[in-house]
């Protein structure tokens, strides 16, 4: 929190000794270079857009599959997160960010502990059920 107050005061400084320091018609031409950016990315807008909502359909098919099959990393990491101690766990993904080969897997290891119990280990029972429950009516449809 510190470190993001300096951050922003160390910038509005910058901007305020740029603006006073500064000729006006330099500032205009800034202006103008800044207003035609603004246009620029106005009109790529909508096909970000556009973009954003193919990538968030995408994932909502991508997810309702994923709820669907069994979880074995997840029960893994619920496993992981009963048995190892936060403290070890914590220390342990800090020297994977330190290293580089950990890129924002603390966050992404964040999100798959909010998860419950009944979520992991029930999606992953229901998969198993519904193997079991195809498998009995093939079994049952066999004409032996």
């Amino acid at each position: 929190m510190q470190r993001e107050t300096n951050r922003l005061l160390e910038s509005g400084r910058r901007i305020i000794e740029g603006i006073t320091t500064q000729d006006p018609e330099q500032l205009r031409a800034q202006i103008r270079g800044y207003e035609s950016q603004i246009q620029a990315l106005e009109r790529l807008r909508p096909e970000q857009e556009e973009t954003a909502e193919t990538a968030r359909r995408w994932h909502t098919r991508l997810y309702a599959v994923f709820i669907a099959l069994p979880k074995t990393g997840a029960t893994k990491e619920l496993f992981q997160r009963w048995v190892i101690d936060k403290s070890d766990w914590d220390g342990f993904l800090k020297m994977l960010d330190q290293m580089g080969n950990g890129e924002g897997s603390s966050a992404a290891q964040e999100e798959m502990n909010e998860r419950p119990l009944w979520w992991v280990l029930g999606t992953s029972l229901a998969f198993e059920a519904l193997v079991l429950a195809l498998a009995c009516w093939i079994f049952c449809r066999r004409d032996f």
